[in-house]
């Protein structure tokens, strides 16, 4: 027994060593397996295995790549495989019975397996040529019936490092260029081409941004996780990335949330990759500061020339409240900007809430699309920090206007920490040709989002200190309403506030009332009242806060009115009723609210078309 295992090694040896030719075939008898050019062709079954698989595998050894293999029948129960008029394989009756077949079909799944098996490649690649990023990975196969002898080399390992295991190739790229990976065996070599490439993007990647808000609403940290995205993924300069944000919810007071992105990056002469991002938001603890000034940004409104139109200090722990509001008198194209300059050495970080506009032929819509949405935020004090770096700009708002096109902006801006103060400038340009992220950025109401921080330009000039700063903007009105009685008025942009030296801001544009008005029935029946907002000036939109929800009105023509709120009183009920409201860029102030009994006013716009509701 031991002397007949012997021999048959002595047979797989003496097989393989015939083969040893570059181009020659391997083929292996191991017990009853043949094998040829490394895959499986057959197992005996029939008897007498091991010393028939000798024969058969002697049988194999006279074949090459070029034989044409063909089945011929040889009577009812036998099928020849042959090469020519020699016969290399018989599938009989008795091997079939064994293998649970037929002699035909048995035959057949030879003759197959011994095609493919001849058609293998000596040596090869799985690839013809590979791309690999710097420091990064990828695996090649060798193949081929000589694939597990031949030696790998590379012809610049400094370009390209190369682990083995067995037939699979671990490729690392050490350095940008490119370099010959070679598979040598008997005088057969193949070699394939391998580039070592930088990559569009590196993942996974972490960034931070900051919120603040009672809660910050979900618009607000979506809109900073794809501004963070926009400004601070870190890609190579000429990359194109676009990614797909989850589901975003808002922020308690003091919580931290982490929203995982997916990220498709490309680039000229670059791998593309695909990961992860995850930007960590933080909802930090700052309560809210009320605005010490009003910044005036309207003089002039009518901007006919490229020309600094308005600059202020912001000073550190301030809060103001910018309004711009400008339109192109110019025959031509315009942008108007303005962005806060930090011309120190530190950083510093400043909390934005924003309200803007995209650039309209019509001003009194501007002006209420931009407060609606500072309003949508500020009632909740729900904004993005913001980090500019030294000697560094961002864009508060930029847009391109074409001729009688206005900008409006109203927004709300705090320099939290960093250096004593910085300052904020609004300029008229010449307009640009502007594409990529700056076209982007010119039909966003957040610009920062996807410029970021911008160098410091010189070429603006100096800012002029503007002298339309106006202290403490807010007003409170109270009044009192008795059923029966007289109706109720309050004229909202009557009286005007004034800057320091006295100049007076005529309709109070930009200023928070709050009203309170106190409603007394005093007499035995249920009174159906109506709070009504008439535009008393001219042409007018407004906006109401009421029970922390925005209200926006339509666009009124002069003396028109609208429903604003409608309450029951008891008999003998008193109630105090408080709103907040504010005069809108572009709009005509004053204006007047109006608290009487339902039906005394026949012209009211009904509540269901202000608001979309039920009355």
């Amino acid at each position: 027994m031991l002397r007949g295992c012997v021999c048959r090694w002595i047979l797989i040896a003496w097989l393989v060593a015939v083969s040893g030719l570059s181009h020659a075939i391997v083929v292996k008898a191991i017990g009853g397996s043949v094998y040829l050019n490394e895959q499986h062709i057959l197992t005996l079954k029939s008897g007498r295995n091991d010393e028939r698989a000798q024969g058969v595998a002697t049988s194999f050894q006279k074949l090459s790549a070029d034989d044409n293999l063909i089945l011929k029948k040889r009577d009812k129960f036998t099928y020849d495989i042959v090469a020519g008029e020699r016969v290399v394989l018989t599938a009989t009756r008795p091997e079939a019975k064994a293998q649970g077949t037929s002699s035909s079909e048995l035959a057949g799944l030879w003759l197959s397996r011994l095609k493919a098996a001849l058609a293998l490649p000596a040596l090869a690649f799985s690839e013809s040529s590979l791309k690999v990023g710097l420091d990064g990975k990828v695996t090649v196969k060798l193949e081929g019936y000589h694939a597990a002898g031949s030696t790998v080399t590379t012809d610049d390992g400094e370009v390209l490092e190369v682990k083995r295991k067995e037939k699979a190739l671990t490729l690392i790229g050490r350095k940008l260029g490119q370099a010959t990976l070679t598979a040598t065996f008997a005088g057969i070599a193949k070699s394939i081409r391998v580039s070592v490439l930088p990559v569009a993007a590196k993942f996974p990647q972490t960034l931070y941004v900051s919120v603040t808000g009672d809660p910050t609403n979900a618009e607000t940290v979506r809109n900073a996780v794809e501004g963070t995205l926009w400004t601070r993924l870190e890609v190579l300069d000429s990359a194109a990335y676009e990614f797909a944000l989850p589901a975003i919810s808002s922020l308690a007071f003091s919580q931290t949330a982490t929203f995982p992105v997916s990220v498709t990056a490309t680039a000229p002469n670059a791998l593309s990759a695909q990961g992860i991002v995850n930007v960590i938001v933080r909802n930090e603890s700052i309560n809210y500061r009320a605005e010490s000034e009003l910044w005036y940004s309207n003089h002039p409104e009518n901007v006919e020339q490229p020309g600094n139109l308005f600059g202020g200090t912001l000073r550190n722990g301030e809060a103001v409240r910018l309004l711009y509001h400008h339109i192109n008198d110019s025959p031509a194209g315009m942008v108007v900007q303005a962005i806060a300059v930090n011309a120190t050495m530190e950083p510093a970080r400043m909390l934005i809430i924003p309200g803007d506009c995209k650039p309209d032929k019509n001003p009194v819509l501007a002006g209420i699309v931009a407060a609606e949405q500072l309003l949508k935020s500020w009632v909740k004090f729900s904004g993005e920090i913001v980090t500019i770096p030294a000697m560094s700009s961002i864009p508060i708002t930029i847009r391109r206007l074409g001729p009688q096109e206005t900008c409006s902006g109203l927004c709300y801006l705090r320099l939290i920490d960093g250096p004593a103060q910085i300052t904020l400038r609004t300029d008229a340009l010449a307009s640009s040709q502007a594409n990529g992220r700056m076209a982007l950025a010119m039909q966003t109401t957040m610009p920062w989002q996807r410029l970021g921080s911008m160098p410091l330009e010189s070429a603006l000039g100096p800012a002029q200190q503007s002298p339309f700063v106006y202290p403490w903007p807010f007003k409170t009105q109270s009044v009192d309403y008795n059923v029966g009685g007289r109706h109720a008025f309050v004229r909202i942009g009557q009286v005007p506030i004034s800057t320091a030296s006295g100049e007076g801001l005529d309709g109070n544009f930009g200023v928070f009332y709050s009203i309170e008005a106190n409603c007394t029935n005093p007499g035995p029946e249920p009174a159906d009242l109506e709070v009504v907002f008439e535009a008393s000036a001219g042409y007018s939109g407004a906006l109401f806060v009421l029970n922390g929800e925005v209200r926006r009105t339509p666009l009124l023509q002069p003396k028109e009115e609208v429903l604003v709120a409608r309450m029951k009183l008891g008999a003998g009920e008193k109630r105090r009723f408080a709103m907040m409201t504010v005069p809108l860029s572009g709009s005509s102030y004053p204006a007047t609210i109006v608290i009487r009994p339902v039906g005394s006013g026949s012209s009211t716009m009904p509540m269901r078309q202000m608001f979309g509701t039920k009355q």
